[in-house]
């Protein structure tokens, strides 16, 4: 877990100070050091006139700067646009890192999932039939299914009504289904009734409960569920949700177990049926969408363009009340790094991608100790000049910013730890 997440962690961290440290060298600023991490050095060299350090609370990084304003090659001596340029530089850089990662997936990989609805789920939704293909939603061309899902939750979040237009194989020909909703909700594929399972896996049991259905059918952990009632299982999750639609039914199970095929009866007669197993995805094959290089790559904008303005939405109607469902802190990071290396190289770039694209959106807030509070210092000195009074009014903007920031990162902590209890 604590090598997945220093991995992860250096990587965006690097790339987000090799992002001021470009802008610095192309504008020439001198740049005194360069650090991965806090505390003291464990390992350091010198090169391109700058020290190079790794410390040892893998946390966050810096790049020192030459401040000494007699230096012509000093921060303070170039113009507003240049100083602006190079705080913003480590977010460009994150957000650079997560749009390649994101066309790779894409383009390459297909793991963002086709448009392609997999499944309908009856109990919601009696008008889209599976197999039909999303094109665009309110007017918006959509290319992988995370696009779709971010497009519907931004949409939800500003209260708009969601028109999705669709082909349909089945009829040869364009629709369109308007969703009407509780303008207090916000509106998921999940809440629409559509899955898109992305990637077709074996379906492996990797532990089964005591005392639990499965284990009374007589279900062992190695076995791999294979179909049913007759339909073959793309994933767990499909298996997943067909199990939840059961309802007064006899059923039938197909298992392998070795060499051998196991047919296992069973009914349900009431809901939810709990089997009491643990499932892992295993030989993991994703379900490719040829978009080619142009549409990939408009795909990959609209998706970090998206996830963006989903953080803003979150970020300004952000509570106490729902801090803890949207934010998370080091403990989190950790967990959730853990989890995406344990699903595989593809959700773990993935991972890498949207920790990035975080990283870059949280230093780019208007707090003293970010790239963005930074910058209006920098600007209000530029535009008021530096004497007493803007003096004064950036320390009391500093000490406002430092108070916010610890309640922020207080809350992390404690909801971290809340987690695990």
């Amino acid at each position: 877990m604590i090598v997945t997440f220093i991995i992860s962690v250096c990587i965006v961290i690097f790339i987000h100070e090799l992002g001021h440290y470009f802008f610095a060298k192309f504008l020439k600023v001198d740049v005194i050091d360069f650090s991965i991490g806090f505390g003291p050095r464990i390992f350091s060299f010198k090169k391109f006139s700058t020290k190079w350090n790794i410390r040892i609370i893998p946390l966050g990084g810096y790049v020192k700067l030459e401040s000494n304003s007699q230096n012509i090659n000093s921060f303070p001596n170039k113009n507003l646009i240049s100083r602006i340029l190079i705080l913003l530089g480590g977010a460009l850089f994150n957000f650079k890192l997560s749009l390649l990662i994101i066309f790779f997936l894409i383009f390459k990989v297909g793991y963002f999932g086709t448009t392609n609805v997999d499944y309908v789920d009856p109990l919601i939704n009696k008008t889209i039939l599976s197999g039909d293909h999303i094109e665009s939603v309110n007017g918006r061309k959509v290319y992988t299914w995370d696009d779709f899902n971010l497009t519907i939750i931004n949409e939800s979040l500003e209260n708009n009504d969601i028109r999705i237009k669709f082909f349909s194989k089945a009829i040869n020909k364009f629709y369109y289904y308007d969703h009407e909703y509780n303008k207090a909700e916000i509106i998921t594929s999940s809440n629409l009734g559509l899955f898109n399972f992305k990637n077709s896996s074996e379906i492996f049991v990797e532990n089964v409960n005591k005392n639990s259905n499965a284990s009374r059918l007589g279900i062992l952990k190695g076995d791999i569920i294979k179909e049913l009632n007759g339909i073959k299982l793309i994933n767990s999750t499909h298996f997943i949700i067909l199990i939840k639609n059961l309802v007064n039914s006899n059923n039938q199970l197909s298992i392998i177990r070795g060499e051998e095929i196991i047919y296992i009866n069973f009914k349900v007669e009431q809901e939810p049926y709990i089997f009491g197993i643990k499932l892992n995805n295993k030989n993991i094959s994703s379900a490719t969408q040829n978009l080619g290089f142009l549409n990939s790559f408009i795909g990959s904008i609209s998706f970090l363009y998206k996830t963006i303005k989903l953080q803003i939405k979150t970020l300004t109607n952000l509570s106490l009340k729902n801090i803890e469902e949207n934010l998370g802190g080091p403990i989190y990071i950790m967990k959730a790094s853990n989890e995406a290396a344990s699903n595989g190289v593809f959700q773990f770039l993935t991972f890498i991608s949207l920790l990035s694209i975080s990283i870059g959106f949280i230093n780019l807030l208007p707090l003293p100790l970010f790239d963005g509070g930074q910058i209006i210092s920098n600007t209000f000195i530029s535009l008021f000049g530096n004497n007493k009074l803007t003096n004064k009014i950036l320390m009391l903007y500093n000490f406002i910013g430092i108070f916010i920031f610890a309640l922020l990162i207080f809350l992390l902590i404690y909801y971290d730890f809340k987690r695990l209890l």
